[in-house]
This record gives structure tokens, C-alpha cells and sequence, in this order.
């Protein structure tokens, strides 16, 4: 049986990789979403005609956005885990 001690280093470690992980996902889809939706926005200000590029920026946000949305919430659960693990303080 592991000692309290041991599931904090454990969970610790967890919430850690959680936020590695969650950290890359949000960062890699965030900025190819940030890609797909500001560039169909710029070309439909900036070219007359360019109407018919809002509904490509729209889709670039559902399709970009859930995997974001996904890596932004491993952040907060391994952060909620890798402070919940932290010692509680000495009784007085």
C-alpha cells in the first residue's frame, strides 16, 4: 500500500503530464485555428468580393475550437490536481 506521501507525489505527477500535454494541444490547435479564422477575415475585409470567406472562418473555428477547448481543459484538471496534491499546512 502506498503512503499518502507516495499518491501525492503520484498525483502531482499527473496533473503535471496533464498540463504538458494540455499546454501543447491548446497551443498547436489554438494558433492553426487562430491561422484558418483570421485569414479568411482578412482576405474577406481587405479583397472586394471576398464575401464567401466567412463561412470557411466559421468552419475553422468549430473544427480548430473543440480541440482547443479540449487542451485548455487538460490544463485546469492537471492544474487542479497538481495543487490539490500540494501538503496541507502543519497543525498549530
Amino acid at each position: 500500500m502506498s503512503t499518502i506521501e507516495e499518491q501525492r507525489a503520484q498525483k502531482r505527477f499527473v496533473g503535471g503530464c496533464l498540463v504538458a500535454v494540455g499546454g501543447l494541444i491548446a497551443t498547436v490547435c489554438g494558433l492553426c485555428t487562430a491561422v484558418f479564422v483570421i485569414g479568411p477575415i482578412w482576405y474577406a475585409v481587405t479583397s472586394p468580393g471576398g464575401v464567401y470567406a466567412w463561412p470557411l472562418s466559421l468552419m475553422g473555428l468549430v473544427i480548430g475550437g473543440i480541440p482547443t477547448a479540449l487542451g485548455v481543459a487538460l490544463i485546469v484538471v492537471g492544474l487542479g490536481m497538481f495543487r490539490g496534491a500540494r501538503r496541507p499546512p502543519p497543525d498549530a
